[in-house]
């Protein structure tokens, strides 16, 4: 709902490698730019039927590796031999 996540920090973008939850509910974006809007995003973000459930979360992820397979070889093909790279990575 916040139309600008990137400056909201690591709250809203968490990560769960277990795909149990997605951070979907856990408060209001930034004030500075969001208050006038949480009027509207609180009883959504307080809807527990709106929640992601881990199926839903596990459809996104497989969705999402779907579309890397359709372009193409991995855009961070070269990652291996990168220092920065988790050695799991593959071209």
């Amino acid at each position: 709902m916040d139309n600008n996540s990137y400056d909201s920090g690591d709250w809203f973008n968490k990560l769960d490698f277990s795909y149990q939850s997605d951070n979907w509910g856990t408060g209001l974006p930034i004030a500075s730019q969001n208050q006038g809007n949480w009027p509207i995003m609180e009883p959504l973000l307080a809807n527990s039927a709106l929640t992601p459930q881990p199926s839903d979360i596990a459809h996104a992820r497989d969705a999402f590796r779907e579309f890397l397979e359709i372009r193409g070889p991995p855009a961070f093909s070269t990652c291996t031999r990168s220092p920065m790279c988790k050695p799991t990575c593959t071209s």
